[in-house]
């Protein structure tokens, strides 16, 4: 679901937006202070190696905030299970 500018987060963490449906935005910085937005959609939550791309791509720095804003938009999402891949290769 594409999130409309009516629509507000149901939660903040520092620069992650959780969504009613369990969409994430992260409204990131990138080299040279340039701001970005990086949309994960529900129905990529249960991806095994998500955690491990948003790690690799260095879309946030702050795992203080990513991991609560990933586990609030399961939630929303209704995942009932996952499973998180720890693989680097």
């Amino acid at each position: 679901m594409k999130i409309t500018l009516k629509q507000k987060p149901t939660a903040v963490f520092g620069a992650w937006e959780v969504y009613p449906d369990g969409t994430l935005i992260g409204k990131l910085k990138g080299p040279g202070g340039k701001e970005h937005e990086v949309e994960i959609y529900p129905d990529r939550l249960t991806e095994p190696d998500l955690l491990l791309a948003i790690h690799a791509d260095r879309l946030s720095d702050d795992w203080n905030n990513i991991i609560p804003a990933f586990f609030a938009a399961c939630h929303l999402a209704g995942v009932k299970s996952l499973t998180i891949s720890t693989d680097f290769e």
